[in-house]
């Protein structure tokens, strides 16, 4: 069951016999520098270094199952393998490239192979389920911060990308990513796009005017169509229709869903709370960058819903009476999904460490967060004190497990060079 993939794995963690290398060709080799893996297009790793009966050669190794594979995928034609110094192959069949054939099959070990095929049958989700107990908790320490580095690093991207869209107004960004987090669960598509539609300084000048800050952004979320008995929504709706001519605003198209989700979380609820954020005074992202410790976040980001909804979850809908308040659970998604994400994108194209440094203190102190794919994990004997491990973990299931890309985890390389006995193990998950 050998793949390209699992060879690039044995060539970059040199886990084959390296004594006596021969090339097919009969000649003398030494790998002095393996090279670079490359996981874009071209050659399989970049920048090697060998010595060849004597001669040393810095280029470029390509890999293929067979030898005659570098001519089924038209090598030969292509500028970029002009370069390749070496030809490293699973096993060497009846055609080669003029250029040194490495052959493998002889030099991996057959407990490697046979760990890699056990994990490639596994039926579950998480390959290595069986083998989780055998992990050493310092292999699992060190992923995790390597997980968690990961993971920040993609929602910075988004952010980042975010940017290049406005001609990088950090701002603006921030409040786009405030509303996405604000929609979680199932409404952050539709809750970014409502804060897209309106400029942030037209919302932040009309918002020192009562109820315009939430008519444009209930308004724009297509929530104000419609005849209302209670005087709030009415006023909402008359305040739009003028807001709306006044700024020729365009609604984007998006429904609100309620399916799923808890009465508090509601769009009315939610989008009457994000609007008491509207930053009025002074600009929110300086104030997280600088906010040391989750308690002075937590004041930053205080807001409620208007006194309308402490007995409403829906227009015209009575309830029994309930201060509508940013709860803990709100508040660790504002952090999680809008805050942390922007200040750890300001430290990293700003190349402030200390930024960086402070949102893995911040997610060290949120609580661990609670959905089926952590629980998954917990039953599996993998606890998680704190959101930094729960972030990880998230990180390893969508990006590892999930795509079975086992050879790129730290977890599963450590269980893949593990003894046979070792191995035989095995623990069923729970």
């Amino acid at each position: 069951m050998v793949s390209e993939r699992l060879l690039q794995y044995i060539w970059e963690s040199a886990s084959f016999d390296v004594r006596d290398l021969r090339t097919i060709q009969g000649q003398a080799l030494q790998v002095i520098q393996r090279g670079s893996w490359n996981r874009n297009q071209g050659p399989d790793f970049l920048l090697a270094t060998i010595r060849i009966d004597g001669t040393i050669l810095v280029g470029n190794i390509e890999m293929h199952l067979k030898s005659s594979d570098w001519f089924r995928h038209a090598h030969e034609r292509d500028a970029q393998y002009k370069n390749v110094i070496l030809h490293v192959v699973w096993e060497h069949d009846d055609k080669a490239p003029d250029i040194p054939v490495l052959e493998m099959k002889e030099r991996v070990a057959s407990i490697l192979l046979g760990h890699y095929e056990k994990l490639m049958r596994q039926p579950e989700t998480i390959a290595c389920a069986r083998m989780l107990h055998k992990v050493n908790p310092e292999v699992w320490r060190e992923w995790k911060e390597k997980l968690l580095h990961r993971r920040m690093m993609s929602k910075a991207n988004l952010v980042c990308m975010m940017l290049q869209q406005n001609n990088s107004d950090w701002e603006e960004v921030n409040w786009w990513m405030l509303a996405r987090a604000f929609g979680l669960p199932v409404n952050r598509d539709a809750f970014e796009n409502v804060s897209r539609s309106i400029p942030l300084k037209v919302l932040i000048r009309e918002s020192f005017h009562p109820l315009r800050g939430e008519a444009l952004l209930m308004g724009q979320a297509g929530m104000l169509e419609g005849n209302f008995c209670d005087e709030y929504p009415r006023a909402l709706q008359k305040e739009f229709r003028f807001l709306e001519k006044k700024y020729r605003l365009k609604r984007p198209a998006l429904q609100m869903k309620l399916l799923r989700m808890r009465p508090a979380a509601f769009p009315g609820i939610r989008l009457s709370q994000l609007a008491a954020l509207v930053p009025l005074r002074q600009r929110l992202l300086p104030r997280f960058c600088a906010a040391e410790t989750l308690e002075q976040l937590k004041k930053i980001l205080e807001c409620s819903a208007s006194l309308y909804w402490e007995t409403h979850y829906r227009f015209d809908e009575a309830s029994g009476a309930c201060a509508k308040k940013m709860g803990a659970q709100l508040f660790e998604s504002l952090v999680l999904n809008a805050v942390a994400p922007m200040v750890f994108a300001y430290g990293v194209v700003h190349r402030k460490k200390e930024l960086l440094e402070r949102v893995g203190k911040w997610l060290w102190a949120l609580q661990p967060e609670t959905n089926n794919r952590i629980t998954a994990w917990n039953k599996l004997g993998v606890g998680a004190s704190n959101a930094a491990d729960t972030q990880a973990l998230l990180e390893l299931t969508n990006e590892y497990c999930a795509p079975r890309k086992c050879l790129e985890c730290g977890i599963a390389q450590s269980l893949l060079l593990m003894e046979e006995d070792t191995w035989g193990e095995e623990e069923p998950p729970p």
